[in-house]
């Protein structure tokens, strides 16, 4: 994954999973052992990441998971039977340094390596024995139902309470309200010193740098409000903006990376998209709490939450790993819930349909006799209908309109199906060319500029609104001496990306060495400057060129 960030996010969203399915009493005792167990690496994974915004979505995705679930008490049994084993062992292996920081002794590392497996290894064992013996606990004992609910509610109340009471004595321990000021100016302003490296010092650091992207972002939308700068272009607004060096590609935050790049309309779209997202995928929380699957459906749900919060601080939506398990969860929750609609709604026709049957046969028959209000009215809770209830009504019996719908809904999948499909094909043609592009400097570098200029051509036809194959093929241009044609090439990568300073820093070159044209050399380095204020190439060619 190659981000620890979202590998914690990724964890938390996983274990949400994995208590949702130890908790559940209708599963086979051994799938929820083996849930419990499965969940032992996640935890080790996720405190080992030493995130700081996956500790907030922990507590959040807790928080909503017990706050929704119908299984609160033994979900938090098989929180405990996790948990526990694994902050035993990491309290255990405290010492072993390799763990914490970076050393270069390959051999203490390999050393403790093995320590921590030997002990994760008994960490998951005994996890899965108490999750065995909590499934056989609670196989053994019937609760009635309100003591389960008195107990859910107990154990939601300690979490509220544990979380809420340890936060405040963290915070009066430290000053109060006056130290959370502080912290937030801290944080705000960039000027917290602690380290924020590899150790566990970086769990209470508010060095993270994002402050100032958020800023960079803020300061380039305000030039290009309704619009943006483009997809994808924030590498050139923190060039402009930046205050130090570093090549930063992502604002870390998507709501402010989105504003920077595709302005106040596509903040707009992409909020709303955020929110339709997590409408239908929720829907009213409240209802169908006599639903088996409903503690699955809530682990689902907090985790699309997770996410969605994690965004406001990282560049999730950049990594295909995050975003293919969000979208996963998304489509899972809204389809179970449209699914469950349907169903009621055909078991609703079945019942209307069949009180008309009886009305029409006891009519027949004479026999015909009024009824009470609402007494055909839907039936009881699909669970509690027998099979045959609950079966769909022959086509026949369908009313009109919604036979008319069944015989318009396939039309409209078709051309939905083939329209994912041809986008999910149009992924595949930027990393095409970026291949291309690869291939085209390996070829430069061996001295075939022919097939370097065939391929950066090739990528750049593939990829028409990408810069960097046409930077590529003009420096090939310029290997083969046709710089003519290298400043027509650059220009026009120029006109597409004119906030990118490559392209004025090559055409200023190029100008200035192989055209000899001196003034506009000069205007193109001041340009590529002032886009990029801390370019010491550009600054140097412009020294050159200016004599100064």
């Amino acid at each position: 994954m190659g981000y620890w960030n979202v590998l914690a996010l990724m964890m938390v969203m996983g274990l949400a999973v994995a208590l949702a399915l130890a908790g559940d009493r209708t599963a086979h005792p051994a799938w929820r052992v083996l849930a419990a167990a499965a969940a032992v690496p996640l935890c080790f994974a996720f405190f080992f990441t030493l995130s700081r915004g996956g500790l907030v979505v922990l507590v959040l995705t807790l928080i909503l998971y017990f706050g929704f679930t119908t299984t609160r008490l033994a979900s938090f049994a098989s929180l405990v039977a996790i948990a526990g084993p694994v902050a035993a062992v990491l309290w255990r292996l405290r010492d072993l340094g390799t763990l914490f920081s970076a050393t270069s002794d390959d051999a203490l590392r390999t050393l403790q390596g093995h320590t921590l497996l030997r002990w994760s290894l008994a960490a998951l064992l005994v996890a899965a024995g108490a999750q065995a013996v909590i499934v056989l606990e609670q196989r053994a004992v019937p609760w009635p139902r309100w003591l389960r609910v008195a107990a859910g509610a107990a154990v939601l109340l300690v979490l509220v309470a544990g979380i809420g009471g340890g936060s405040w004595r963290f915070l009066e321990s430290r000053g109060g309200s006056t130290w959370v000021k502080d912290r937030v100016q801290t944080f705000i302003s960039g000027t917290d010193k602690t380290d924020s490296g590899e150790g566990a010092g970086r769990l209470i650091s508010l060095n993270t740098g994002r402050p100032p992207l958020w800023r960079e972002a803020l300061e380039q939308s305000r030039s290009h409000r309704l619009r943006g700068t483009g997809a994808g272009t924030f590498v050139f607004t923190h060039e402009r903006f930046r205050e130090d060096g570093g090549v930063v590609k992502h604002a870390h935050s998507q709501w402010f990376n989105v504003l920077s790049e595709l302005g106040t309309v596509g903040l707009g779209l992409f909020a709303a998209a955020m929110a339709l997202f997590v409408v239908a995928a929720v829907r009213n929380p409240f209802t169908d709490r006599r639903d088996p699957l409903r503690p699955l459906l809530v682990a689902l749900q907090a985790g699309m939450v997770a996410f969605v919060v994690h965004i406001s601080w990282d560049w999730d939506w950049d990594m295909a790993a995050i975003g293919t398990v969000f979208f996963l969860f998304a489509a899972a929750c809204s389809s179970y819930l449209a699914t469950r609609t349907a169903d009621g709604r055909r078991y609703a026709v079945a019942v209307a349909v069949g009180a008309a049957r009886r009305r029409e046969e006891e009519a027949a028959a004479g026999q015909a006799a009024p009824k009470p209000d609402g007494q055909d009215g839907p039936g009881p809770d699909l669970r509690s209908a027998p099979a045959e209830a609950t079966a769909a009504p022959a086509e026949a019996s369908l009313p009109a309109p919604a036979r008319r719908r069944r015989a318009a809904a396939w039309p409209a999948r078709t051309v939905a199906t083939v329209a994912l499909v041809l986008l999910a094909a149009s992924w595949l043609v930027p990393y095409l060319a970026a291949r291309d592009e690869s291939a085209a400097f390996a070829a430069a570098g061996d001295g075939d500029s022919a097939v370097a200029l065939s391929r950066a051509r090739r990528a750049a036809n593939l990829d028409p609104l990408a810069v960097d194959p046409l930077i590529t093929e003009a420096l090939v241009l310029q290997q083969q001496g046709r710089n003519g044609e290298a400043l027509a090439v650059l220009q026009k990568a120029a006109r597409l990306q004119p906030d990118n300073y490559e392209v004025f820093y090559h055409e200023g070159v190029l100008l200035l060495r192989a055209l000899g044209r001196k003034k506009a050399a000069i205007a193109a380095l001041r340009r590529a400057l002032a886009l990029n204020p801390l370019d010491d190439a550009s600054r140097f060619e412009l020294e050159l060129a200016t004599g100064r």
